[in-house]
């Protein structure tokens, strides 16, 4: 849930920039970006990002498949 502040800042944006869904898109690929920069700074060891034939993929096919059901 986002905070007072953050409410107060999209406020101020959207005035100066109302296309409302341009900025919603912009807000999570800029939060994609520092995700992964974090991310890889954390985790350095390239081989922890393979995913393989094995239980890997399916723990993440089963998180999909569980937030497609939930989502419905």
């Amino acid at each position: 849930m986002l905070n007072n502040a953050s409410i107060l800042v999209q406020s101020f944006t959207l005035k100066k920039y109302p296309a409302e869904l341009s900025l919603t898109a912009l807000i999570c690929m800029t939060g994609m970006v520092e995700g992964a920069a974090v991310s890889l700074v954390m985790e350095r060891d390239m081989s922890a990002w393979k995913i393989g034939f094995d239980s890997r993929l399916l723990a993440a096919a089963y998180s999909v498949s569980i937030l497609f059901f939930f989502n419905l």
